[in-house]
């Protein structure tokens, strides 16, 4: 395995497979193969019915799922997407 480590040096392991990312609170590698085999994915299909842009609730410009100007889902997605709190800020 390949790790990335926080300060982004990377350590070899032992079958050699790509690895995305580390699991920083267990200390491991996530395999590239299944990086999402931890997480816990809701039903995704809201997103497929949407066929039509819609105007942010708020600036009012025409977007598809969510507004990058104001960061929130669109309206026929609001209370199904999940509010994380992230411990930095994106600039």
């Amino acid at each position: 395995m390949i790790c990335a480590g926080m300060r982004g040096e990377e350590k070899d392991g032992r079958n050699g497979s790509v690895v995305v990312g580390m699991d920083l609170k267990k200390g491991r590698c996530m395999d590239s193969e299944d990086p999402f085999k931890d997480l816990k994915i809701k039903n995704w299909m809201i997103l497929e019915d949407i066929n039509e842009r819609q105007p942010c609730t708020i600036c009012k410009k025409s977007r598809k799922y969510f507004c990058y100007n104001c960061y929130i889902p669109v309206l026929t997605l609001q209370g199904h997407v999940p509010v994380v709190k992230v411990m930095f800020y994106i600039i």
